[in-house]
């Protein structure tokens, strides 16, 4: 992952995750400890903050998101729930 620009978030190879042409929504995580720990079943409650849609290299963008925040990107594939974790703290890359 790579932060560009403040709110903004890059992944990439995101594919073996969520295929080319995927539409993810990211979520603000929750703060509290045991809301950490819990695995989700299904879909997040709320609506996402930010969507995005992996392209062709394999890669998803996000902007627009707050900064400093712990994110959780979730999208539904093949009816199987899948999550993705990561952050938007600036000048951070991994």
């Amino acid at each position: 992952m790579a932060t560009t620009a403040p709110g903004t978030i890059t992944l990439r190879q995101t594919e073996h995750n969520y295929p080319i042409g995927t539409t993810v929504g990211a979520w603000i995580r929750a703060e509290t400890r045991a809301a950490r720990l819990q695995s989700p079943a299904g879909p997040p409650p709320r609506t996402a903050i930010a969507t995005a849609t992996v392209a062709d290299d394999g890669s998803l963008t996000f902007t627009g998101l707050p900064d400093f925040r712990y994110i959780n990107l979730y999208a539904k594939v093949d009816e199987e729930n899948r999550y993705l974790s990561t952050s938007t703290w600036p000048q951070r890359t991994r």
